[in-house]
């Protein structure tokens, strides 16, 4: 499979050469090392493992070859099922072998059930090498968004490595200037890149090729392939970031609604608030929020810019 923007080879791994590529290091999962994905409960690995022993259709895998070490982009929770059953981590549940109490654990499977399981073929979809950063992280976006179970942030911390590192560095900077905000450092993270599109949100919006249920992070990951910040530029940001100085910005992180901390926080980095105290324009973004007309409470980025027109006309009244 081709297209202008990367490639995919096929190939068949047999379940015995995938777990020992997991074991070397070569292949990684993207949860494991970088975050936590969505886990399966004992009766949904049960019934999986129940599917290899019988020889039912096992799911097509996608791997990202494109660097050395390779990581799975599809099949996370499936691989890390069948390696924590061989590990002997986990037994399979009773209800579903209450008749086959030797196939509970992998150490009292018979050697021909053992076998079956690990010569169990998968076709797998692997990514060449020679894509770029932004293209690659594309990948790992679609296939989250249709698994629901991907942390787009730990892909991005290895994808954009360069970029990733400067933004954690930038971070160390704010919490050392506002240090009583260090607990909301995984929200913090998102600010540099909401000072970097405060007044070209549209531009940045318009670029994003993703669907329409995608978060704020659709726009502020991709920025990471060629992020930079001189030391001037870092110093407007904190500058501009004086607001968390005030006792009343936890207030903004504690809030429930991603996009209502989004749009506070943008209007905050443009100096929407005009001289208000802290705590009322935040009461203030509260209250026209949730007058707004349903048409604009979509969580999708492409609200975004309505939402911050609608909350910047009101606060203005």
């Amino acid at each position: 499979m081709t297209n202008d923007r990367y490639s995919f080879r096929k190939q068949i791994l047999t379940c015995e050469q995938i777990l020992d590529m997991i074991e070397s290091g070569t292949l990684k999962f993207v949860g494991q090392t970088y975050g936590t994905n969505s886990k399966w409960s004992v009766g949904l690995k049960s019934l999986f493992i129940f599917q290899l022993l019988s020889g039912l259709q096992v799911p097509e895998l996608m791997f990202d070859g494109s660097n050395s070490i390779w990581h799975v982009v599809s099949g996370e929770r499936q691989l890390m099922c069948i390696r924590d059953y061989v590990n002997g981590k986990f037994i399979l549940s009773k209800e579903i072998f209450h008749r086959m109490d030797n196939m509970i654990e992998y150490q009292n499977l018979p050697l021909i059930l053992k076998r079956k399981l690990q010569n169990t073929e998968f076709t797998v979809k692997v990514l060449n090498p020679g894509i770029s950063p932004l293209n690659r992280y594309q990948i790992y976006e679609m296939i989250g968004a249709s698994e629901g179970s991907c942390d787009m942030w730990a892909v991005a911390r290895f994808v954009f490595q360069e970029g990733y590192q400067q933004l954690e560095l930038i971070v160390d900077r704010i919490i050392q200037n506002y240090p009583e905000v260090k607990k909301n450092r995984k929200q913090l993270i998102r600010l540099p890149l909401l000072w970097m599109i405060r007044n070209n949100v549209e531009e940045q919006t318009k670029r994003v090729a993703i669907s329409d249920y995608s978060k704020i992070d659709s726009i502020l990951i991709p920025l990471l392939e060629k992020f930079y910040l001189d030391e001037d530029k870092i110093e407007d940001l904190i500058a501009a970031c004086s607001f968390l100085s005030d006792d009343s910005a936890s207030k903004i992180f504690s809030c429930k609604s991603m996009s209502l901390r989004t749009v506070t926080l943008i209007l905050l980095l443009r100096n929407v608030n005009s001289g208000k105290e802290l705590s009322t324009f935040i009461r203030s973004c509260h209250n026209i929020w949730k007058k707004m007309p349903q048409s604009l409470r979509n969580p999708s980025y492409t609200m975004l810019v309505e939402q911050i027109n609608y909350m910047s006309q009101k606060l203005k009244l």
